[in-house]
């Protein structure tokens, strides 16, 4: 990894880190946010296939 790659993986590692870090320091928020999204999409895959099937 050459200089000019390191500056600019920089930043982004460092977002990452303090985002973490941000992140442990409301564990409460983590699990909801991470959560609603995925099963929201699961239901409403779920219920998109029962429907073609349905009409299949």
């Amino acid at each position: 990894m050459n200089i000019t790659q390191f500056n600019t993986l920089m930043p982004f590692w460092l977002e990452a880190k303090f985002d973490f870090l941000s992140v442990l320091r409301a564990p409460g928020f983590v699990l909801p946010s991470l959560l609603f999204p995925c099963v929201f999409y699961i239901f409403l895959g779920l219920f998109l296939i029962m429907e073609v099937q349905a009409v299949t």
